[in-house]
Order: structure tokens, then sequence, then C-alpha cells
């Protein structure tokens, strides 16, 4: 059995031209109103994810071009296909992604343009002071200004890795329930507000 993280489960939806794949099939019992097409195929092509990996990465995953690298980040490189894990229990399922922008003012030169021998020295230089910035913003700031001669503190931008789940054959009575209950839901919250305009 192969284990993939909910991100790039997703990731593996969102580069599948969904427009050049023939995903058929009832979504649900009934018409669920409030998805566009559009989602209503993602949840299609996320059931046959599911159902079986294998065959839909063969058939049906038609990836769109890999993203290049934007130079806007520390740790940032030309994409890589997701990844599989053949054990639940490998680090790589659960780690935390962190990463942090490259400032303005050393990514671009005074043309305007971008300067790829700053970005390139600033990610190998961020990293000897990267526990500054978690740990003392001002130390970090004093030699982001020693070294690059710019009061910019960059932004960080950390996002936590979703936990890894298994997919367990639930009694399709209780998944049922649970969907009736969520549609109706959504049609008592649709109702509520339409009344306020």
């Amino acid at each position: 059995m192969a284990y993939i993280t909910d991100a790039n489960a997703r990731r593996i939806i969102n580069k599948t031209n969904l427009k050049s794949v023939n995903i058929n099939g009832l979504l649900y019992q009934r018409d669920i109103y409030f998805f566009s097409d559009f989602e209503k195929m993602q949840l299609l092509a996320y059931k046959e994810l599911v159902k079986d990996v294998d065959r839909f990465v063969q058939e049906t995953y038609k990836p769109i071009e890999l993203k290049k690298d934007s130079f806007s980040w520390v740790y940032e490189y030309d994409e890589e296909k997701p990844a599989f894990h053949k054990n639940l229990n490998c680090s790589y399922l659960s780690r935390d992604y962190k990463n942090f922008s490259i400032p303005n003012g050393i990514k671009f030169n005074d043309n305007g343009q971008l300067d790829f021998n700053n970005i390139y020295n600033f990610r190998i230089w961020f990293p000897t002071v990267q526990h500054l910035f978690e740990n003392d913003k001002s130390a970090f700031v004093y030699r982001l200004k020693q070294k690059w001669g710019i009061d910019t503190n960059p932004a960080a931008f950390e996002a936590s890795n979703t936990v890894a789940k298994e997919f367990v054959n639930y009694d399709i009575n209780q998944i049922c329930d649970k969907i009736n209950h969520l549609i109706k839901q959504a049609g008592r919250y649709y109702y509520l507000n339409t009344k306020k305009y």
C-alpha cells in the first residue's frame, strides 16, 4: 500500500488537466447543487485516485507542466513530482514545510531585473542565520543590514504538513447519513442567507 500526504494528493488532482480526461460517474446518490461543474470533476478525480492510485496515475493523471523556480523564496527549486511513501511512519509524511521570501532589495538589481547572483548567494547565506530569524529578530535584522545593506525583514511563510491519513472502508450507510446531513445544513445556510438580502 502506498501513502501520500493530503497536500500531494491535492497537487495530483490540481495538476491533472481535468478537461482532457474522461472521468464519468455519479458524485453521489443525488445532485449536490452547490458544487460547480469543475468542483464536481475534481471530487470525481479524487474519488478515482483513492479507489485505485496506480490505475489513476497510469490512466488519468495527465500532469500539467511542472512549476519553475520563481526566485522568490529561499527554499524553492523546480517543482518535483508528488511523492508516494511505502511506510506510514516515513518522516517525510509529517515533516513541516517552512519557507522565507527573498526581499526585493536583494532579488532585483538597480535596473529592476532579477539578480540571479544575489538570489543564489542569499539562498546560501540565509540558512546560516535562519536560527536568528526564528529566535532573535533584532540580531537577524542587524546581520541582514551588515551583509546586504537593507533593513527589510523577510516575511516568513510557514505551512504545516497535513497529518498522514489512512483511508478506511466505513459503513456506507453512516457515510450517506453524514453526507445527507451536510447537504441539509448547506441548504439551511443558503436559505437563511438569501433571506437577508
